[in-house]
């Protein structure tokens, strides 16, 4: 968790380096980066890391929860991303 760490896309891009290097099976259960400076960039960064290590692996995983509320990640750009069927959104659990 890193919510409201005033974290921008050059912090996203080390972590999205870091995740980079782990085992696909060791890929984290949740990203919680809210209310931080991320813009389309820095999202993109780590989404694809996400992405690319879920594909190496041959069982199927529950998918990461990836907060991004309370940033500058586009609107338009997650709502495309869930009509394509890769995001999901969440209200409320």
């Amino acid at each position: 968790k890193a919510f409201k760490c005033g974290l921008d896309d050059d912090a996203l891009r080390a972590v999205a380096q870091w995740l980079e290097k782990l085992p696909a099976d060791s890929m984290p259960a949740e990203v919680h980066l809210s209310h931080n400076r991320i813009t389309q960039a820095g999202f993109e960064a780590v989404f694809q890391v996400l992405a690319a290590k879920k594909a190496e692996l041959s069982t199927s995983v529950p998918p990461v929860w990836f907060r991004v509320e309370q940033s500058q990640v586009p609107a338009p750009y997650l709502q495309e991303l869930a009509r394509q069927g890769r995001v999901q959104f969440v209200q409320r659990i």
